[in-house]
């Protein structure tokens, strides 16, 4: 997948088969998203993504890792 395939997924906005998570502190929730998705059509959880379709990143760290 392209920055680009990203970028156009992003500008698509949130919707049966596609997730945005603002940081890794919602991985329970995006857990969730990821069971009933893979139950279904499939599609992407975006973690570094506001609500708003906001590309915010996400800073990584060791702790973050675990």
């Amino acid at each position: 997948m392209s920055i680009k395939d990203l970028e156009n997924i992003i500008v698509g906005g949130e919707g049966e088969r596609v997730e945005f998570k603002k940081s890794t502190g919602q991985r329970t929730l995006a857990a969730k998203t990821v069971c009933a998705m893979s139950n279904g059509l499939g599609g992407f959880v975006l973690f570094g993504v506001t609500d708003k379709g906001e590309a915010i990143g996400q800073l990584v760290t060791a702790k973050s890792r675990m």
